[in-house]
């Protein structure tokens, strides 16, 4: 019994290191003076753009930070980054479909993690 406060704060140690390089990819991704990579046909940086902020939601759910005050900060960040882009950023554009990319992987991060903490409270239960 002992070992698992020491299991907990790995994990969640784990999970901090997870949600700081999940920040780290989503900032290089959407400020690098030129698209990160080769280019993406056909809408699939809208696919990206949703990994990564739902990367950035579910590591951050399972660092402990609660989810409507990360939802509200990606919100902010998903707005202003593309505002930035289009303002600080010669070979950048501000896209709003960039936009309600990154609100969809919020969404879909948040979800991920309600489902699964659902899941979780029915084995527990015995359902």
């Amino acid at each position: 019994m002992g070992s698992e406060p020491l299991a907990r704060d790995r994990w969640r140690t784990a999970a901090w290191v997870l949600f700081a390089l999940a920040c780290a990819a989503n900032l290089y991704g959407l400020f690098a003076p030129s698209q990160p990579g080769p280019g993406l046909p056909g809408g699939l940086d809208k696919v990206a753009h949703a990994a990564s902020f739902a990367s950035i939601m579910i590591t951050g759910m399972f660092a402990g930070i609660r989810a409507v005050p990360l939802a509200i900060v990606l919100t902010v960040h998903a707005i202003g980054s593309e505002l930035l882009q289009g303002w600080l950023l010669a070979d950048r554009a501000a896209d709003p479909w960039d936009v309600v990319a990154d609100l969809i992987g919020v969404g879909l991060g948040w979800a991920a993690i309600w489902l699964s903490a659902r899941g979780a409270a029915r084995r527990r239960a015995g359902g």
